[in-house]
């Protein structure tokens, strides 16, 4: 068996410090460094030998083992090496016990953790289990965070925040429980969508509720993950394909979408966008009690979005969380969450504070994705995304979707402000205007006017503004002084006519 290139510290004063004389610790000690040495090698000893040239320390070694086997194997894991099958990897963790819980099944990764379902012993129950990565466990600020996500998420008591039942250490292994709830998370609702308005651009078929909640999706368990879709990519990727000729889940291209959502609008009906607004309400009271707790998300995109086969909205992940009595955590200016949810000021790294106005954004941006199929701004890479998010508007929902009802456009456009005075104050002002549109009762919000537009254009373009300003000013002082100039000719010509 091969070790992995994630080679662990020296074992030597795992079971305890080196002393001059060999006591049961140091005899474990030397056990498992043997152990370890046999594997990297290439030629793994026997459990059974080795229990039986360390008897004298075997019940303490039993456990050592197991702890040791469960995190080399969550190494191989993390690498993914070619002998490493997927049949493996489902299986290499099954059994395996952490504190309180015995792994059933992996069932989610990211950076931030991988989620396992697991059975509670104690209660016999089934949650989620989320893990720290193996090769996470020797970076001091990644088990920071993850105890800063743990921490953020056991802190909060709402209907729509999955809950978080445990949080532990158990031999070295970071890991927190949470209630298992199966659906589908927001971006592969949207997906789905997708695949469906393009496979029938021209027929009759109607998008529907279960279209968008996912319950005629199976019963995939989809637990406290963060699922990354391919038009969601991260503050660390590369140049991409643009959006636009990107296939979806079907073969189909988001061109073929956009064409079936401007032939066929009457698709969409009026109970479509209440549920987007009952979802997205869902979620801004839910924000709203984390901002009450001093806790902003930061990550808020359809993949941290889930919704239950009861049409329920779940938030999760909260491994990017600011706790506000951590002010060294992430100090202004740092760049954390998805580039393409993020607000201007996340998003260009500003050095200014970066409150809960930058969850308002998020989630703005993901109610337009669930009524337009496609992200408010589409760029092919990281600069131009960079561009979009700093000076162009989001194209007007109607626009994209022509059936988009005007004070749900509002309500999502106002969102999306760029400066965030512009935004909702508070989650809970998004979250009353939404409830107000489904009950068909008249919104906070207002269309912005074409003067603001325009204010808001100059005040986003200050230098390119100025410029023209000056050329203007320049050219206006020209035309002033040829007027003169002409009118002073004209006044001589008469002149000199009238001495004749």
């Amino acid at each position: 068996v091969k070790m992995s290139r994630h080679r662990p510290p020296s074992l030597k004063g795992v079971a305890g410090a080196e002393r001059d004389d060999v006591g049961p610790q140091d005899r474990v000690a030397s056990a498992l460094e043997e152990y370890s040495a046999a594997l990297e090698s290439g030629r793994p000893i026997s459990r059974d030998v080795l229990l039986e040239k360390y008897a004298d320390v075997r019940e303490e070694l039993v456990g050592c083992l197991d702890n040791l086997q469960f995190i080399r194997e969550m190494a191989l894991d993390l690498d993914s090496e070619p002998h490493a099958t997927e049949t493996s990897k489902t299986a290499i963790h099954a059994n395996a016990s952490v504190g309180d819980f015995q792994i059933i099944r992996e069932i989610g990764r990211g950076g931030m953790g991988v989620v396992y379902e697991a059975e509670q012993l104690s209660l016999g129950r089934t949650v989620a289990l989320k893990v720290l990565p193996y090769a996470a466990m020797l970076d001091r600020k990644a088990i920071t965070r993850f105890k800063n996500e743990a921490r953020a998420a056991a802190t909060l008591d709402h209907p729509n925040i999955v809950p978080v039942f445990a949080v532990g250490n158990d031999r070295g292994i970071y890991y927190y429980a949470m209630s298992m709830v199966n659906g589908l998370t927001i971006a592969e609702s949207v997906n789905q969508l997708r695949k469906t308005i393009a496979e029938s651009p021209s027929g009759s078929k109607r998008v529907s509720i279960a279209d968008l909640v996912g319950r005629d999706a199976g019963s995939q368990a989809i637990t406290g993950r963060s699922v990354t879709s391919h038009l969601d990519p991260t503050i660390d990727s590369g140049p991409t394909r643009k959006d636009s000729d990107e296939p979806t889940a079907g073969g189909e291209t988001l061109h073929d979408v956009e064409a079936a959502l401007s032939t066929r609008p009457d698709r969409f009906d009026d109970e479509f966008f209440r549920t987007v607004a009952r979802l997205g309400a869902q979620a801004a009271e839910a924000l709203e009690h984390a901002h009450q707790h001093g806790i902003v998300h930061r990550d808020i995109k359809p993949g941290n979005l889930m919704i239950d086969h009861d049409g329920k909205l779940w938030i999760t992940d909260f491994g990017l969380a600011r706790i506000e009595s951590d002010a060294g955590m992430t100090m202004t200016g740092d760049l954390v969450g998805t580039l393409r949810y993020m607000a201007p000021e996340q998003a260009l790294a500003k050095r200014v504070v970066v409150d809960h106005r930058v969850d308002i954004y998020a989630l703005g941006a993901t109610l337009y994705e669930m009524v337009a199929l496609r992200p408010a701004f589409d760029g092919a890479d990281r600069q131009a995304l960079l561009k979009q998010i700093a000076v162009d508007e989001p194209t007007p929902l109607r626009h994209v979707n022509r059936n988009t009802p005007l004070d749900l456009q509002t309500i999502i456009h106002k969102s999306l402000a760029k400066d965030p005075d512009d935004r909702y104050a508070i989650a809970q002002e998004l979250a009353d205007d939404l409830r107000s549109f489904v009950n068909d009762q008249p919104i906070a919000a207002r269309p912005i006017s074409v003067p603001e537009k325009a204010m808001r254009w100059v005040g986003r373009h200050k230098w390119l503004t100025a410029s023209v300003g000056t050329t203007m000013f320049l050219a206006l002082i020209g035309l002033l002084i040829a007027n003169m100039m002409i009118r002073k000719q004209r006044n001589l010509a008469e002149e000199k006519g009238e001495l004749e």
